[in-house]
């Protein structure tokens, strides 16, 4: 194959050659600069406003959620049998449960098969409140009575986009019923093995335009091995106000 190329030819070629080297040129430049005030802009000191993640109520069936959720609901609690609100967790929910004294007050309940501080990646709500403790410390779990839980809900997997901060292996809702016009209460005492002995007691009632939750428990045992005993003595007091879904609020206290 003969090719023939005027003068003119090379002309426009070598025109055509100079012009995309130019814009080669160009180009690089522009990218240098843009990357240099990207970085400049990066490396500038930015005061941001403060931004809040808190996960929406809204009333959505379970099946429409990305998320696997576990509903224990109070008559499952009941039925169950157990005794503090660890023992539900770790039986009904089949969640895993470590605790150094073989005392539930202090346990450390793990989604996700997390090590080490799996309490700090298990986020636990109190009817929307969050309780875990802003340090390395366990969530004491006899502040929540059982005969006040009306519901738990086990949310597994990362939740941290909806719940934010400790939101990484799930989340654990603890819902808890509101006093009654009538006075209602329990009365709960057990014994075992080794000296163990577990009584708890629970009044609510609404007084006027508040509703008072007055609970204690007491918890002591030898341990079944050397060095394992321990007590526990929980109390605490609880003041509702708001019987309408407009609003609701409470004050609580516990030792």
């Amino acid at each position: 194959m003969e090719l023939n190329l005027t003068f003119l030819d090379l002309l426009m070629i070598m025109n055509y050659q100079l012009r995309m080297r130019t814009y080669k040129a160009l180009l690089l430049i522009l990218t240098t600069l843009l990357l240099q005030e990207t970085v400049s802009s990066v490396n500038a000191e930015e005061l941001l406003e403060p931004m809040q993640v808190k996960a929406l109520r809204l009333g959505i069936p379970l099946r429409a959620l990305p998320a696997r959720i576990e509903v224990i609901d109070r008559e499952r609690i009941l039925r169950s049998g157990r005794r503090n609100l660890v023992d539900v967790l770790r039986k009904e929910a089949n969640l895993q449960v470590r605790s150094t004294s073989g005392n539930s007050a202090r346990s450390e309940v793990s989604i996700g098969g997390f090590g080490e501080n799996a309490s700090q990646r298990t986020l636990v709500l109190l009817d929307g409140h969050r309780i875990n403790a802003n340090d390395l410390s366990q969530v004491n779990w006899y502040s929540i009575p059982l005969y006040l839980v009306d519901s738990i809900e086990v949310i597994r997997g990362g939740q941290s986009a909806a719940y934010g901060n400790h939101a990484v292996g799930g989340v654990i809702k603890i819902n808890t019923i509101r006093p009654s016009i009538e006075p209602a209460g329990s009365v709960e005492v057990s014994g075992g093995s080794f000296d163990s002995f577990q009584g708890r007691a629970a009044l609510s009632q609404w007084v006027g335009g508040v509703g008072v939750t007055l609970h204690g428990e007491r918890s002591e045992s030898n341990g079944f091995r050397q060095n394992g005993d321990h007590e526990t003595t929980a109390g605490g007091l609880r003041l509702d106000w708001g019987k309408g879904d407009a609003w609701k609020a409470y004050l609580s206290w516990n030792l």
